[in-house]
């Protein structure tokens, strides 16, 4: 987890997707965005999970662990960067693809 007294600015670049979130969505959104800034993989790895419907499962059966260690060990690297290092995209991208590779299909 991150530490820092600063306070974090955080700017969204809209990349052309349009959703409207309730009241419980926008909440996990919030707290998505939070746990990546501050760095708290198990958070982030347990959020997507939740929004993760494969075939009515959750996740493809067997897959669950394979895929939270490889989600917090992004964040293990990640985390011994400084924020000022910390590039979204390939953030962005690399959890992608592990959620790509462990067949997780998300909702929205």
């Amino acid at each position: 987890m991150r530490k820092y007294k600063e306070k974090i600015v955080v700017n969204l670049i809209d990349v052309g997707m349009v959703i409207t979130l309730n009241e419980k969505d926008k909440k996990n959104f919030v707290n998505f965005i939070k746990s990546i800034i501050e760095g708290r993989g198990e958070i982030c790895a347990e959020l997507i999970y939740s929004l993760s419907n494969f075939e009515g499962q959750k996740i493809l059966g067997g897959t669950f662990e394979k895929y939270h260690k490889q989600l917090t060990d992004l964040f293990s690297v990640i985390n011994n960067q400084g924020l000022d290092n910390l590039q979204g995209m390939d953030l962005f991208i690399d959890m992608l693809t592990i959620i790509r590779q462990n067949k997780m299909k998300l909702d929205g």
